[in-house]
This record gives structure tokens, C-alpha cells and sequence, in this order.
């Protein structure tokens, strides 16, 4: 079967960084998007967990692992940086 992905934000600008943070939408103040070195993605009706453990097997860059309770499902955000892991 195939699915698409998504890429939910990938490069961004300070100002709109800063606009995601105000807005209360979870974005670093040294993110990595802002180097366009980070990507915020999702594949439809894929867990979560499922891609981020994929992604996390490559054992380069970050992984973080955002869950929405509300349905509308989350994202796994991926990043060139130091290898880590954590869930926002």
C-alpha cells in the first residue's frame, strides 16, 4: 500500500519560528528548521511511533515524537543534529 508523506514544515525563518512559539505550537528558539536542517513529517495512517522508531534506527540526528490526543493525530520531528530522542 502506498502512502503519502507529509512534510508538515521544513525550512522556516526566524520571524515565523517565532510565530509558532507565540502561538503555542512547540518550536526551539535554535531550531534547526530555522538552517534548513529539520523536517517535521508524517505518514497517513502510520503510528507514530512506528516511523519515529525507523527514523531512529538510521542512529543519526534527532527524533521527536509529538502525540495529539485530540485526533488529529501527530508528527515526528527529524533533524541532522546530535543523536537524540525525546516526546513534546
Amino acid at each position: 500500500m502506498t502512502r503519502p508523506l507529509e512534510i508538515l514544515s521544513g525550512y522556516r525563518t526566524a520571524a515565523s519560528n517565532q510565530r509558532l512559539r507565540e502561538e503555542g505550537i512547540p518550536a526551539a528558539r535554535k531550531s534547526l528548521h530555522i538552517q534548513g536542517k529539520a523536517a517535521d513529517i508524517r505518514i497517513a495512517n502510520l503510528h507514530e511511533e512506528v516511523l519515529g522508531e525507523l527514523i531512529q534506527s538510521f542512529k543519526q540526528g534527532g527524533v521527536g515524537f509529538y502525540f495529539r490526543a485530540n485526533g488529529n493525530g501527530g508528527w515526528i520531528h527529524t533533524d541532522t543534529g546530535l543523536q537524540r530522542s525525546w516526546a513534546g
